[in-house]
């Protein structure tokens, strides 16, 4: 199951959720999810734009990576942040796939 979360909560309240939210998926020793992070950024000087995002898999870090894009200057932050969704959703798949050939 793909569960995509976005938050109203303030930064701050959301980060104390979150931090919440890992240490009962550790408690319960349910550490087979994925769990990937998006951001993207745009340099306001530059007008560069950059996308990313960053990937753990059962809380370790040999199942841990991260992958970077530096996209068109003429594109807007929403377009990067859609672009980093997009990709984390082919990386959620593919983990599925490869789940699901192992049983």
């Amino acid at each position: 199951m793909i569960n995509i979360y976005i938050s109203e909560l303030s930064k701050e309240e959301e980060a104390i959720q979150y931090k919440n939210q890992i240490q009962n998926l550790i408690k319960y020793q349910n550490v087979n999810n994925l769990i990937i992070y998006s951001d993207d950024s745009k340099c306001e000087k530059t007008g560069n734009l950059d996308a990313g995002i960053y990937y753990t898999k059962k809380f370790a870090m040999e199942n841990s990576g991260c992958f970077s894009w530096n996209l068109n200057s003429h594109m807007e932050v929403f377009d990067a942040e859609l672009f980093a969704i997009k990709k984390a959703f082919k990386l959620a798949l593919n983990q599925i796939s490869l789940f699901t050939k192992d049983i």
